[in-house]
């Protein structure tokens, strides 16, 4: 594992300048959160007014006298329309989490080859910790380095 390291991180240090140049343009569009912005605001602009039709419908039923029956069926169409939306907007936050810890984690990545002007000769760990997502072994002939920023390399250690 250490030796298919050295090797797919020495295919990606000497191609570098091609790959940031292609790299770095597009990380901006790949982990953009406006989409989920404007989403999150839009999810929590219903949830806020399900919210207050809920209060609404609660002091009503505190100051007259209505039929508990139909009470009852309204508040729990308004609570659940309430909770699915707010389970949507969870989910549009977790998204954006996810987009904005993949930034950062690229960004590191993308500075740690910045950084290198050498090839690697040796294993290191540090290097390893930082850069690597995963190694998937299929074969000796076939292990595939995958790193922080998604690009996949194969290599050979037989």
């Amino acid at each position: 594992m250490q030796r298919a390291f050295v090797l797919a991180f020495n295919q990606l240090v000497t191609d570098k300048e091609r790959y940031l140049s292609t790299l770095e343009p597009i990380l901006d569009a790949l982990t953009n959160t406006s989409d989920l912005d404007a989403e999150a605001r839009i999810l929590q602009e219903r949830s806020d007014g399900l919210y207050a039709e809920l209060e609404a419908l609660v002091l009503d039923n505190a100051r007259q006298f209505q039929d508990q029956g139909e009470y009852r069926r309204h508040y729990d169409e308004l609570t659940s329309r309430y909770e699915s939306v707010k389970a949507e907007l969870e989910k549009v936050s977790e998204k954006r989490q996810s987009r904005i810890a993949k930034r950062e984690s690229v960004c590191i990545f993308l500075e740690t080859i910045r950084q290198r002007d050498s090839i690697l000769v040796d294993f290191d760990e540090e290097l390893w910790i930082s850069t690597v997502e995963r190694l998937t072994v299929h074969t000796l002939e076939d292990l595939r380095v995958r790193f922080r920023d998604g690009r996949e390399i194969s290599v050979s250690v037989a």
